[in-house]
């Protein structure tokens, strides 16, 4: 991926990645390498949840790549 600005919602976002198994690696200043061939689990720390205001976001593809999600509130 490249052209990304390192807020801290995408720094959330990467460990998110990092902690269901990906590879996660920056390549150059805004450009990042992703490698999720490792299979994900469906549960979520609670406190990467309310590290992101969007961890709401994450549901959809952990439904979609595992068959089922578990994320706590975001915010709390």
């Amino acid at each position: 991926m490249r052209n990304l600005p390192r807020v801290r919602d995408l720094d959330v976002m990467l460990d998110v990645l990092r902690a269901v198994g990906a590879e996660v690696e920056w390549t150059g200043a805004e450009e990042l390498t992703i490698d999720t061939s490792v299979r994900s689990s469906p549960r979520r720390p609670t406190s990467w949840c309310a590290a992101c205001r969007a961890s709401i976001n994450v549901l959809g593809p952990l439904v979609a790549r595992c068959g089922e999600a578990r994320v706590a509130l975001s915010g709390r």
